[in-house]
């Protein structure tokens, strides 16, 4: 069995060019923890995820709040939330997205896969061509659908 086989065609994708909080909105109205990110040929870029978000959202001097009471962290609000986010949100989705996501092929041996998933990736593209052209994502998830487990109780 192959990738192809199990892949999830047309992801959900953001432009590299696109502004970060279409990337967000993207995110939040769909439940996304990582959206990826192709150039305008639909060429595979990158990924950006929670983790790039945290981030931002993270106070400059967080380093002080390690080993503090949870006390000393207390006084955190949301609009230390949007002032801390809102000077990024015009800025293109390239400034923040993972470059370093691993890539499978159509023709990938699904085992293969599933052991790069097994190291901790969450979310593989699944690409073609020198290019790599987006035509799919790989999960555990997406493996899991297609074998279709109901509960037969």
């Amino acid at each position: 069995m192959y990738v192809q086989d199990i892949m999830q065609v047309n992801p959900t994708t953001v432009r590299k060019s696109d502004k970060l909080r279409v990337a967000i909105d993207l995110m939040t109205s769909h439940h996304l923890q990582a959206v990826m990110v192709v150039d305008d040929s639909h060429n595979y870029a990158g990924e950006l995820n929670a983790f790039q978000l945290a981030k931002i959202l993270m106070p400059h001097d967080a380093r002080v709040f390690v080993g503090d009471h949870p006390a000393a962290r207390a006084g955190e609000t949301v609009a230390d939330l949007v002032q801390r986010l809102t000077p990024y949100l015009d800025r293109p989705v390239a400034d923040f997205m993972d470059q370093e996501v691993p890539t499978v092929h159509p023709k990938t041996p699904l085992v293969d896969a599933l052991l790069l998933l097994r190291g901790g990736v969450l979310r593989m593209p699944v690409t073609e061509g020198p290019e790599h052209k987006l035509v799919g994502a790989i999960s555990v998830l997406t493996v899991m659908r297609r074998v279709g487990l109901t509960d037969t109780d």
